[in-house]
C-alpha cells in the first residue's frame, strides 16, 4: 500500500473523466471534421457561459442539467488542446481564448452558488454568505491572473513542486488537487446540492463556507509563492 502511494501522482477527478471523453469521442470527431482548436474553444465559452447562467436559476433539476453541461464544457477544454497539438495548430490566441472561457464560467458559478444558498437555505447567515462569496470571486480572479502570468512567463502554475514520496504528503497533495481545482467543483457541486436538498439535509451552506475558506487559503498560497518566485 505504501509503495502504491509513493508511485501515485494526484490528478483532479474531472481531468480523469473529461480527458478520456475528449480523447475517445470529441477530439477524433473534431479532427475528422477539420474543426479548428479556436472554434472548439469558442464552443467551450458558449457552453460555460450557458451552464453558469442556468446554474443561477433556482431549480434543483436545472443544476443537475448543469452538471452535464459542465462535463461537456471541461471536455471541450481538454479537446481543444488535444486537437491543437495533433494538428500542430497551437497559437497565442488559443491560450487567450482558453483564459476567457474560464473567466466567463467560474465567476458565474460562484454567483450561482450564492443564489442557490440564498434560495434554498432561507435561514442562512447572510453576512458569512456575502463575505465568502466576494472573497471567492476575488480569489478566483487572482488564480486566473497567476495562471495567465505563469503561462506568459512559461512557468508552471504550481510554482513549487516538492519531490516527496512520503505517503502523508501524497494524500495531502491529492486533497489539494481535488479541492483547489475549480473545474472539479463545477462538475460535482450540482450533484451534491441535489443530494442535500432531496434528502432534506441542508448542510451545503456549511460545506460551502468550509470549501470557500479552503480555496481562498489555497489560492493565496499559490499567489504568494508565485510572487516570491518573481523576485528570486
Amino acid at each position: 500500500m505504501i509503495d502504491l502511494l509513493r508511485r501515485f501522482r494526484p490528478a483532479p477527478l474531472c481531468d480523469v473523466i473529461c480527458v478520456w471523453i475528449a480523447k475517445k469521442y470529441l477530439t477524433p470527431f473534431f479532427i475528422n471534421n477539420k474543426v479548428k482548436p479556436n472554434t472548439i474553444t469558442l464552443f467551450m465559452i458558449i457552453t460555460g457561459g450557458l451552464s453558469g447562467i442556468l446554474f443561477i436559476y433556482p431549480s434543483v433539476w436545472t443544476k443537475i442539467l448543469c452538471s452535464f453541461l459542465y462535463l461537456l464544457w471541461y471536455s471541450l477544454d481538454c479537446s481543444d488542446g488535444q486537437v491543437a497539438r495533433a494538428t500542430s495548430n497551437c497559437s497565442p490566441e488559443g491560450k487567450q481564448l482558453d483564459y476567457i472561457a474560464h473567466i466567463v464560467a467560474h465567476p458565474l458559478f460562484i454567483i450561482g452558488l450564492f443564489v442557490t444558498i440564498l434560495s434554498f437555505y432561507p435561514y442562512c447567515n447572510l453576512f458569512y454568505l456575502i463575505t465568502i462569496s466576494l472573497l471567492l470571486l476575488s480569489s478566483e480572479m487572482c488564480n486566473r491572473l497567476v495562471i495567465a502570468l505563469a503561462s506568459y512567463n512559461e512557468k508552471k502554475q504550481s510554482v513549487v513542486e516538492i519531490a516527496d514520496n512520503h505517503p502523508i504528503r501524497k494524500i495531502y497533495n491529492f486533497i489539494n488537487c481535488q479541492i483547489g481545482f475549480m473545474p472539479n467543483l463545477l462538475l460535482f457541486f450540482p450533484g451534491i446540492i441535489f443530494y442535500d436538498i432531496y434528502f432534506d439535509l441542508y448542510y451545503f451552506e456549511y460545506f460551502f463556507y468550509i470549501w470557500g475558506l479552503y480555496y481562498i487559503i489555497y489560492v493565496s498560497k499559490e499567489l504568494f509563492f508565485y510572487t516570491l518566485s518573481i523576485y528570486k
